[in-house]
This record gives C-alpha cells, sequence and structure tokens, in this order.
C-alpha cells in the first residue's frame, strides 16, 4: 500500500511539472505577454500562482470572452486576464472589465502602479475592507465594497484572514463568490487558487458543481447558481448516506452502552 502511494505522489509531481512546464512555454511563445509578465514579476512583492495557474485563467478569458470578471485578491493574474481581453477587443471587438478587489494597500498600491498603462482600461481595482459573515453553518471573511456588477466569471486568491485578531487560526473560508451567489438566477462559473479549506466548503456546498484539480491544486466550480446551492440538511444526509459518519459497533448499537 505504501509503494503505491508513494509511486502515485511520484507521478503526481511528474505531471504537475509537466504542466507547470509547459504553461510557461505557453507563454514564452508570447512575447509581448511574456516581456509584461517578466517585468511585472521583477518589480512585485506579490509571490504570485503559477504558470499553470495563469494559463487557465487566460486560456478561460480569451475563449469565453466575458465583459465583467470579479477577480478576489490582486496580483500578476489581474495583469494577465486583462491582456486576454485586450486581446478579445481587437479580435472581436467586446470590451472586457475585471473588478479587482484586494484587502491590503501595498498590495492594492503595487497592482495600480505595475498595471501597464495600455491596460487600465480594461480593469478596475478597488481597495476595500474586509468583514466576517456568516452564511448557514459557515463564517468567512468577504470584501464590503464589490461592485453590483453581471459577472461571468469569479477567481478567490483572497481575502485569506479572519478580522478577528482573537481567532487561534488566521486562515478563514473566503466567501465572496458564495455571498454573490446566494442572490443569483444566472449561472455563474468560479476558479478557486491553492486554497484547499474554500474547496473543501465549495464541495459541501455546491457538490455536484465543485471539482478539485489535483495536479494544479485548484478549485474549479461549472457554472452554478442560487439554486444549486445545498441547505445543512442536504449536506448532512448527503454525508450520512455516503458514509462519512463512522458508525457505532453492533454490539454498542444494540447494548446503548457506547462507553466502554
Amino acid at each position: 500500500m505504501n509503494f503505491l502511494y508513494s509511486l502515485k505522489h511520484k507521478l503526481a509531481k511528474v505531471l504537475a511539472g509537466y504542466i507547470e512546464g509547459r504553461a510557461k512555454l505557453f507563454f514564452e511563445r508570447k512575447p509581448e505577454l511574456w516581456r509584461e509578465i517578466t517585468e511585472y514579476r521583477s518589480k512585485s512583492n506579490s509571490t504570485g500562482a503559477q504558470y499553470s495557474d495563469f494559463e487557465v485563467l487566460y486560456k478561460w478569458v480569451r475563449k469565453h470572452k466575458p465583459k465583467e470578471v470579479l477577480e478576489c485578491g490582486t496580483g500578476l493574474t489581474t495583469m494577465i486576464m486583462a491582456f486576454a481581453l485586450k486581446e478579445n477587443e481587437k479580435d472581436s471587438g467586446i470590451v472586457g472589465r475585471i473588478t479587482s478587489m484586494e484587502e491590503y494597500e501595498n498590495y492594492y498600491t503595487d497592482a495600480v502602479n505595475l498595471m501597464p498603462k495600455d491596460l487600465n482600461k480594461y480593469v478596475d481595482i478597488r481597495l476595500s475592507p474586509v468583514v466576517e459573515e456568516c452564511y448557514q453553518f459557515v463564517k468567512g471573511v468577504r470584501y464590503t465594497d464589490v461592485p453590483d456588477r453581471d459577472y461571468e466569471l469569479v477567481f478567490i486568491d483572497g481575502p485569506s484572514f479572519h478580522t478577528n485578531p482573537k481567532m487561534t487560526d488566521k486562515y478563514a473560508f473566503e466567501m465572496d463568490y458564495l455571498w454573490l451567489l446566494k442572490d443569483s438566477q444566472r449561472k455563474i462559473p468560479a476558479i478557486i487558487d491553492t486554497r484547499t479549506a474554500a474547496c473543501f466548503i465549495y464541495n459541501l456546498f455546491l457538490n455536484n458543481k465543485f471539482k478539485f484539480d489535483r495536479l494544479r491544486r485548484i478549485g474549479v466550480i461549472y457554472p452554478a447558481s442560487k439554486d444549486d446551492i445545498r441547505t445543512v440538511n442536504a449536506i448532512v444526509h448527503n454525508a450520512i448516506s455516503r458514509g462519512d459518519f463512522k458508525r457505532t459497533s453492533l454490539i454498542d448499537t444494540l447494548s446503548g452502552e457506547y462507553f466502554r
């Protein structure tokens, strides 16, 4: 069993490395965009995502030609999607916009200053405080000043931390997409960047719509609306019927004496 697990783990690393290398090559073959990526990375304080993540977002924007994208957490991904929007306008005349939310002033300032001037028309970078919210049985954080727009994609890369300093676990569930979805009749897809806790919760609420890309470590939510959000009762019932709850032994069940 350990041998098989180790073999699967090594194979996954090889495949992930191949996907990352292929994605980097994809951008290197686009000289203008590659120059922008290299320059941005050399000046930015942000760690940024992987090339494979950049590729997913770039290709989605190029294929679907959205007019409105919501990005939760500003960075190099903002510039890459904006570049794709510029190419969309050149090819088809469709002008799109990225609404990019950021809670940290230094990252916000970086994003504004590093954005190439010819891409400014495609981005609306907002500095916004975050607030803690509850939805059904989960608590998370969201940006307070997200504009009311007809978003066609949500990219989740923040906010990441609780606003309450007394929380012993500083990491929080990013709930902007859920907050948007709960009032939406339109079907909206989402991509979650390397946040396994958020992926777990979105899988609970949107089980049939959520998939996890293990090699890129990103969550993919296929177009969903408020009608796809499951209730607590549905989540618990599904967990029981699926066998997620370990059963007591037959002896303990019959006797009712669980603690021997």
